[in-house]
């Protein structure tokens, strides 16, 4: 007698990609997508220096058109250094009051997994890089390891402009409780759309490309939830350790 067909397991589905709608989500994939294997923002700089160089050639007017090109590269520049250091976020701190029963530590279960969108450093292997609004899962396994686990997909940026090849695919972030060095609950910003979120601060127990011993020794990641059940949720869970007093303190505003 043959047995009853077993129904395959439901798929996990990752979030949809966010929207390329805002200035700081345009930066991001400046950065992120290649022309030819080079960045599309250095395809930018280029063309501003050969203007620049172009009008240098002409005495006069064509000297300040000329200045004038050199403060709008210094202004691109300047620009995109400071988004990179927000992680191409905007995150806008909240008192965890803010959000009623967080106060109550709650353990996830191990098969539990929160749809988040993840910015800040990610790794695989040796491999480290900087990502914004990569859609992923939160979860907590039974060691009491957080891991935030992330899918880079294929991606077209105007008509010519991909993704590069080798980042796509999973991208991680593991950690515990004894890492953490802040956390903070907020409201996360990278398109038009503003979720409730977590900044998260934690040590790594050793550097994420296995060489550096400093370039990422505290890294920060934004958890950005479409769902603020998953916000609280997540928050909740963070805190069934206790944190010492110096993180209790960066938590609130």
């Amino acid at each position: 007698m043959r047995g009853k067909a077993v129904p395959p397991a439901a798929r996990t589905e990752f979030l949809p990609d966010r929207p390329v709608d805002t200035p700081r989500a345009l930066a991001y994939h400046l950065e992120r997508h290649r022309l030819a294997g080079i960045p599309v923002v250095r395809w930018l700089y280029g063309l501003l220096i050969v203007l620049m160089l172009v009008l240098l050639l002409r005495p006069g007017v064509g000297w300040w058109l000329a200045g004038g090109v050199v403060l709008v590269l210094s202004a691109l520049w300047l620009w995109l250094r400071v988004l990179r250091g927000h992680d191409f976020v905007r995150f806008t701190p909240q008192p965890h009051a803010a959000a009623p029963g967080v106060r109550v530590p709650v353990p996830l279960r191990p098969a539990d997994k929160l749809p988040v969108y993840v910015s800040g450093f990610l790794s695989v292997d040796t491999r480290v890089r900087r990502f914004a609004a990569l859609p992923g899962f939160y979860r907590t396994f039974a060691t009491r390891e957080h891991a935030l686990m992330c899918q880079a997909r294929p991606r077209r940026f105007g008509s010519v402009a991909t993704w590069p090849e080798e980042e796509q695919g999973l991208w991680y972030a593991f950690f515990q409780a004894p890492q953490v060095r802040g956390l903070q609950m907020g409201e996360v910003s990278f398109d038009r759309a503003s979720f409730p979120g977590l900044k998260v601060e934690y040590e790594p127990v050793q550097p994420l490309d296995g060489k550096s011993k400093r370039r990422y020794r505290r890294v920060t990641l934004y958890l950005a939830f479409p769902q603020a059940a998953d916000c609280q949720a997540a928050l909740a869970d963070l805190m069934v350790e206790p944190l010492p007093a110096a993180q209790a303190q960066s938590s609130e505003p």
